[in-house]
């Protein structure tokens, strides 16, 4: 269920996700399954941020939080610390949010998780670039677009990309900016051509 939950989110039926959400939620806290309902309630957490439900959003988070810490499930609370940090970015508390993040990284450089880390070092760099600061963003997202590349994950890679480019073309740094955004959109390319290659084959006309 919280897997099919996430596949309504990513095809935009966020009303149906989140039905999803609280159905398996209400399952797992039924069965007690204390695991679950740390996900989950992060789950709820990042679709009420979602939604603009801020203080929604915050009680679901401390709750994912607080729930994770008692199983001492410590990727968990990494997870939900970087969920969290969104939340902090978005009031402005950028302090917080990077404060939150750099928990969540240690986290998962200990535990040599560094799918995990390329996430939270992506999110590091946001918060960097949404304060327009390039000299703290770009080393971030140079890190992340390192381990995203190593894994394979070109979509997260280009993303990564796409921001130093951007900050980069508004320091005036026109031709790193057309270099790293060049790297984005040949990534970007290679992912379409992937997409129409797996498409399945139209069926003939009669």
């Amino acid at each position: 269920m919280a897997t099919l939950s996430t596949a309504s989110r990513v095809q935009g039926r966020d009303d149906e996700a989140l039905e999803r959400v609280e159905h398996a939620l209400a399952i797992a806290v039924g069965e007690g399954d204390r695991h679950i309902e740390a996900q989950l309630s992060c789950s709820m957490g990042v679709m009420r941020l979602m939604q603009g439900r801020l203080e929604a959003a915050e009680s679901w988070f401390t709750g994912a939080l607080r729930l994770a810490g008692e199983l001492d499930d410590g990727h968990r609370v990494a997870v939900v610390l970087r969920r969290f940090s969104r939340l902090h970015d978005r009031r402005g508390h950028q302090h917080e949010a990077l404060r939150c993040l750099g928990q969540a990284l240690t986290t998962f450089e200990n535990l040599a998780d560094e799918r995990c880390a390329a996430y939270t070092l992506l999110e590091i760099g946001r918060v960097h670039a949404g304060q327009d600061d390039r000299d703290l963003a770009c080393p971030a997202l140079e890190r992340a677009a390192a381990l995203f590349h190593r894994h394979g994950d070109r979509q997260d890679e280009a993303t990564c990309w796409q921001l130093i480019g951007d900050l980069e073309a508004a320091a005036g740094l026109h031709d790193p900016a057309r270099r790293h955004r060049g790297r984005a959109k040949v990534l970007w390319q290679a992912i379409g051509e992937m997409n129409r290659m797996d498409a399945p084959a139209r069926p003939s006309s009669p």
